[in-house]
């Protein structure tokens, strides 16, 4: 069991697409199944409540959207969001007094990528928590 409870959220003001046909049970690896069509993603602010261990799914938004994902407090911290492709998704990450991760991630260009973070130091082999969502951005 991991040494941190921690639920990442991220602000939802439209509605999202998952893989798995929205219901934000699981998500599927980049580059596997059809590419959602702009009709189907978030041109604004998308927002997804993540848990340990219950994964959000894949999130899908247009060229120009928000991403915004925070953390409750963590001893140890989330290590800032990383992207596999921050020429598809940049992401910036800040952090309150108490710990609470605080991560604005940007849609740039058509593609996939995975976000994703980990709670104890960038150097260790096996982290306590691990999250990860994968990001389809669409023209």
């Amino acid at each position: 069991m991991s040494r941190a409870v921690v639920a990442l959220v991220a602000i939802l003001t439209l509605v999202g697409c998952a893989s798995d046909g929205g219901t934000g049970t699981g998500a599927a690896p980049p580059g596997s199944g059809p590419t959602p069509s702009r009709a189907d993603c978030v041109a604004s602010v998308e927002e997804v409540t993540v848990r340990p261990g219950d994964p959000p799914g894949s999130i899908c938004v247009v060229v120009g959207a928000t991403l915004r994902v925070t953390s409750a407090p963590s001893k140890p911290r989330w290590q800032p969001l990383s992207t596999s492709d921050p020429a598809v998704v940049s992401c910036d990450t800040t952090y309150d007094p108490a710990g609470t991760l605080s991560g604005t991630c940007r849609a740039l260009s058509s593609g996939k990528a995975v976000l994703a973070s980990t709670t104890g130091a960038p150097t260790e082999a096996r982290p306590d928590t691990v999250w990860e969502t994968t990001v389809t951005v669409v023209d």
